[in-house]
């Protein structure tokens, strides 16, 4: 029977109180409950209460991961959490602890599931790791602005402005979008860029419908309005008119093919449905990237620049478009193309820098593709779109905002191009070249490198001439240091560094490239031979004729930097005068004896700094020259 104590004053020794607190002693040990009531009415906790807080107390400072049921593991506290392979869940164990987990075990063949068992806590654990992780537990929280906070601070770095900037991608494949729907698409693209998508204007999709062409598999743009918006705070719109293997003639208004009256009509429907909605327009820029299909068709310089004017006139006077910028165009990876695109990029660079309202947005194209990002030999990967869409939206922001995006960048970028001032542009040029059949040969699927060198000729000259496709001012260096030919080490590159360049009738810069020698030839009066192999290895007869005399020689040869010095070979007295011939193209030696009598003896010519005609290099050499030539751009 339920016994009742007593109401007195604590401490009390009356039996009724006495045997009613023998019972709470037992049920504050074994109850599973959490509190027993005193005889005063007041609640305590019991152990299991005990032991409940003190759990909670563990968890509140988050879980202790472990692995797993599959490899067997040991928990020895409530805060530790045992992971499921098979899931990727946690559970803790709510029972007594130790609790040992065999190998090979599950939740349910380890204890079971539910109160006092295993204890699922989800993903929990991760939850917690993610948000607490160094790479920023932002992008896992919902922002107001659309996407996750890491997501807005991307492309919200600045205030939104007033004024919605257009933009009129116009061009061929690059421009349109065409990453054969490969892997790495932007997960976020800001509320505030859309799209005309020929009914309405849409949110911004890496896969845009063109005005003249299917829809693109994937394209620059989505990344470059994150990044624009971001750096810029405006809100943007964008039409895409860019379609596959266009040339420069077929983009002209007027043409056939309609390009540029499919590209008007997209613009003036996205114009109408902005102001629909009550908003101005207040910068209209044309984002142009073309010239794959004119590297095809071997569209000359002066042409693509000729066509490039009328074009961008055209597209100011029918879209009020104030800006122009251009992503130079890539080069084809078959060689057979890489002459003609050095003309086109060179024709579009030459119409940025003539023009105030016409920009370079990005020369990233042609090296993305060489370091693994294309699709094919025309075409980025998603990736690598995304990098060439940043790259633009960063020099588009500097130029339309003034927000110098790129203040503070290191003299060499991290494609290596050096960050020179608008006065004189520093360009490198070089190629890995060999001789074959008595030819010269550059091309890189013959070769091994090559870059920006349209041409090496062999004129039969005592140089060869080296074609770059552009038009520079002055060689800054142009010492061809590196030199890989096995049996003539002494074999060295030089350039003629004129201060005024010669150029062909394209405008291209024509340097002249020289082979020096260190010479040595072996002269044998008696015999009336000589040997030009000596210290070169190199055979040099077809370049060099000798006459002989009694203690006389005459050798013709190509030009040194310094009058040849002659020694003696044979035993006994005798002696050599050196001088010049008349007609200035070669060396006479006179050998005499002690008594001033012409004496036939054996002796050596050393021809210092001697140039050597590349006719008499042999088949199978290679030489790798480099030049960095600077153009100049302003005063």
């Amino acid at each position: 029977m339920t016994t009742t104590p007593s109401q007195i004053a604590v401490p009390s020794e009356l039996p009724q109180d006495l045997k009613f607190n023998a019972g709470k002693i037992d049920e504050f040990v074994t109850s599973p409950g959490h509190q027993y009531i005193d005889r005063k009415g007041v609640a305590h906790r019991t152990i299991a209460g005990i032991d409940h807080d003190a759990n909670q107390a563990i968890l509140n400072y988050g879980y202790i991961t472990k692995d797993s049921f599959e490899l067997g593991n040991t928990l020895n506290t409530a805060n530790e959490a045992l992971r499921w392979q098979s899931n990727g869940w946690y559970y803790r164990w709510d029972g007594p602890f130790p609790k040992v987990v065999p190998a090979g075990s599950t939740p349910e063949s380890a204890g079971g599931i539910g109160s006092g068992k295993w204890i699922g806590v989800g993903n929990d654990a991760t939850l917690r790791g993610e948000l607490t992780d160094p790479s920023g537990g932002d992008k896992l929280v919902s922002s107001q602005y659309g996407g996750t906070i890491q997501d807005s601070y991307v492309s919200r770095q600045r205030p939104v402005s007033a004024g919605i900037h257009l933009f009129i991608v116009y061009g061929q494949s690059n421009a349109k979008g065409q990453a054969a729907n490969s892997a790495g698409a932007p997960s976020f693209t800001s509320p505030l860029s859309r799209y005309y998508n020929g009914s309405v204007l849409a949110p911004m999709t890496p896969y845009m419908i063109t005005s003249n062409d299917s829809a693109s598999t994937g394209c620059a743009w989505p990344a470059f309005a994150n990044k624009y918006i971001g750096l810029s705070g405006k809100e943007c719109v964008f039409t895409n008119s860019g379609k596959d293997s266009q040339s420069i003639a077929q983009l002209q208004k007027g043409d056939a093919s309609n390009n540029y009256a499919n590209m008007l009509t997209f613009v003036n429907a996205a114009k109408q449905r902005v102001l629909a909605e009550g908003k101005t327009i207040s910068e209209i820029s044309v984002l142009f990237i073309q010239g794959e299909r004119d590297e095809a068709l071997a569209t000359t310089k002066a042409a693509y620049k000729a066509a490039l004017t009328q074009l961008w006139s055209d597209l100011k006077t029918d879209t009020g478009a104030t800006r122009l910028f251009n992503f130079t165009v890539g080069t084809y990876n078959d060689s057979t193309m890489q002459i003609n695109s050095w003309a086109i990029q060179d024709a579009q660079r030459e119409f940025s820098a003539e023009n105030n309202d016409v920009y370079t947005a990005s020369e990233l194209l042609p090296r993305l593709k060489t370091q693994g990002m294309g699709v094919d030999t025309v075409h980025l990967n998603q990736r690598g779109y995304n990098i060439l869409g940043e790259d633009g939206a960063r020099t588009v922001d500097d130029i339309i905002n003034g927000n110098k995006a790129n203040d503070g960048l290191p003299l060499i970028d991290r494609q290596g191009s050096l960050s020179m001032p608008y006065q004189q542009d520093w360009m490198l040029h070089g190629a890995w070249i060999t001789k074959a059949n008595g030819s010269w040969n550059f091309r890189a699927d013959q070769s091994r490198a090559v870059s920006l060198i349209s041409a090496i000729q062999d004129n039969a000259t005592d140089y060869l001439l080296v074609k770059i496709p552009t038009d520079l001012s002055y060689l800054l260096s142009a010492e061809g240091t590196n030199f890989y030919a096995s049996g003539y080490p002494d074999l060295r590159v030089r350039f003629d560094k004129s201060m005024y360049m010669d150029r062909d009738e394209g405008g291209y810069t024509l340097a002249k490239m020289y082979f020096i020698a260190d010479v040595q030839v072996q002269v044998n009066l008696a015999s009336k031979s000589f040997n030009t192999t000596g210290r070169t290895n190199l055979d040099l007869s077809g370049v060099m004729t000798g006459v002989f005399g009694t203690g006389v020689f005459t050798l013709t040869h190509p030009s040194c930097s310094t009058i040849p010095v002659c020694q003696s070979m044979t035993t006994g007295p005798s002696f050599l005068s050196v001088r010049q011939s008349s007609n200035q193209t070669g060396t006479i030696v006179d050998c005499v004896d002690a008594s001033s009598a012409p004496k036939n003896i054996y002796f050596m010519m050393d021809m210092k700094g001697m140039v050597v005609p590349p006719r008499a290099l042999p088949n199978g050499i290679e030489v790798f020259f480099t030049v960095i030539g600077a153009k100049k751009t302003g005063l």
